[in-house]
């Protein structure tokens, strides 16, 4: 179940195609964070994998997602459980809470990142995603049909411009 507090943030960096660092705009208990969105699944880098490969993609569904929105302010909310890891460790700000949390633009609130990313084919949806929830599957839906035209489209990921991934597969939050 998701929580529906929001707050307003200003992204300092996307580090994956599905996860940001954020400021936080109002007093919080933390003024830094990390935000993995909770529908859209990216092609991950191999220094999250412990591989000695990105998955296909990775870069430019990165990219994709900084020209969106990375310098912007967003709103942030509302939170999803989060059953991964809690902490990330930042090179410069030390460990920083992980969340799980909508994102959208401040200036165009109505924009879904997550839809965003998955109807240009820059994700998947999560397979992970509540879909045991009834009450989930009017917008898994249509994230859906998002995923579907992006497939039909060969957009992004869907492109088979890369090596085979199966992002049907992707499962819990890997981005961290």
């Amino acid at each position: 179940m998701a929580s529906a507090e929001t707050s307003i943030a200003f992204v300092l960096s996307v580090l994956t195609g599905d996860t940001l660092l954020v400021r936080y705009c109002e007093k919080t208990e933390n003024k830094y964070a990390v935000i993995i969105l909770p529908i859209a699944c990216a092609p991950t880098f191999s220094i999250f994998l412990n591989s000695a490969a990105d998955d296909p993609f990775a870069l430019e569904s990165l990219n994709f997602l900084r020209q969106r929105i990375e310098n912007k302010r967003v709103l942030i909310g509302p939170s999803y459980p989060n059953k991964g890891p809690k902490i990330f460790t930042h090179q410069t700000l030390g460990s920083l809470p992980i969340s799980i949390n909508s994102v959208n633009l401040l200036n165009d609130p109505h924009e879904d990142i997550d839809a965003y990313l998955i109807k240009n084919g820059f994700a998947c949806i999560r397979e992970d995603v509540h879909n045991n929830d009834p009450s989930n599957q009017s917008w898994l839906s249509h994230y859906g049909q998002l995923q579907e035209t992006a497939i039909a489209n060969k957009l992004g990921i869907w492109g088979g411009n890369s090596e085979s991934v199966d992002y049907h597969s992707k499962t819990q939050f890997e981005s961290v």
